[in-house]
């Protein structure tokens, strides 16, 4: 039997986005404007509120990650 309040496991989805830089710095200033009062008045408790912000924060890494990659491409394919 499983012990109350604890987390099941749960399958992760992988997410595929195709930004160009400017909608991806808009999601990105999108992301860090979200703010608690925000996810309280759309979530059906603090819970589900505590899992938006979770989820915000996951894609706001990987659009950091993402950023990290294309300027060390840039950077790493000039010739001296």
């Amino acid at each position: 039997m499983p012990t109350p309040g604890c987390l099941k496991a749960v399958k992760a989805h992988t997410l595929r986005l195709d930004l160009d830089e400017r909608r991806a710095a808009a999601l990105s200033r999108l992301l860090r404007n979200v703010t608690w009062p925000d996810l309280i008045t759309y979530a059906g408790d603090v819970e589900e509120a505590l899992l938006m912000r979770d989820a915000l924060d996951t894609i706001g890494r990987a659009l950091v990650l993402g950023e990290a990659g294309r300027i060390g491409r840039r950077g790493g394919s000039r010739r001296r």
